[in-house]
Formats: C-alpha cells, structure tokens, sequence
C-alpha cells in the first residue's frame, strides 16, 4: 500500500464492546475507516456509525449489510448472489455433476453500494459517471 502512497493503521477489537473506544483512538489518526466482514463489528455498525459521523469519517465494510447497517459504501459481494451462485452449484451436482467437476468459484457479481443517508451526511459527491454504476441503500434501524 505504501507504493500507492497509502498508509494505514490498525485497530483490533475482541467483542462488541471494544469497538467504540478503538474507533475513537483511530479516527484522529485516520482519513476513512475500512473494515473487513467482521460478525462483532457488523453487529456494532450503529456506535461504528456514530463516532466515525463525529470525525466526519467514511466507513468502507466489506459486505453490503454492513452499509445497510451504517457504513458508507462497499464494492463487494452481494449474500443474495452468492446464495444463488451456490444454490446453481448445489443443482448441478443434485442433477449428477461430480464434486470434482464444480471447484471452488469466485463470486461472479459485485455490486457497488452506497448508503444514501451516509452519503448526505459526510457531504460525499458521487461522480456522475459513477451514478448508473450504484445502488442506493438506506440506513436500516437494528
């Protein structure tokens, strides 16, 4: 990442508590926040949400439920298509295909995902060649 002029800087938490105090140390130190699918942040995405809001701070998770849950935007896959993927790999083996013959496949669809209400409030201009290419979301309640 350093070639591309890009540092970054590290923050591990062991349960849902712990969350709010290392986003807090990191977001003075920090330009955005990017997060890995991650079940106890994902479950923590609203305090994830308020604080990086308090530093006016965009969260990239690596899944779409976690900017439907308040992060600001992912590329990344899509659990809905990869369940379909997985289920067209389930039929052709139920249809007689061999394991064998159906290796493991990456994810043939990613979808581009901005949160609409994420977007307002961090003042973030989409640009226009970029709009027909996104999918808006909007901050689900939990």
């Amino acid at each position: 990442m350093e070639t591309k002029g890009l540092a970054f800087k590290e923050g591990t938490i062991t349960n849902t508590s712990e969350l709010q105090q290392v986003v807090e140390n990191l977001a003075v130190d920090v330009d955005i926040f990017y997060s890995p699918t991650d079940n106890d942040v994902a479950s923590a995405m609203p305090i994830f949400q308020q604080v990086a809001n308090q530093h006016n701070l965009p969260i990239f998770p690596g899944a779409s439920t976690m900017v439907e849950a308040g992060g600001t935007g992912t590329v990344g896959l899509d659990y809905y298509d990869l369940g379909v993927q997985a289920g067209e790999m389930a039929v052709r083996i139920l249809k007689g295909e061999s394991v064998a013959d159906n290796p493991p496949e990456l994810v043939e669809k990613v979808t581009k995902i901005l949160n609409q209400d994420q977007v307002e409030a961090l003042g973030i201009e989409v640009p226009a060649d970029l709009e027909s290419e996104i999918e808006y979301v909007t901050t689900q309640e939990q």
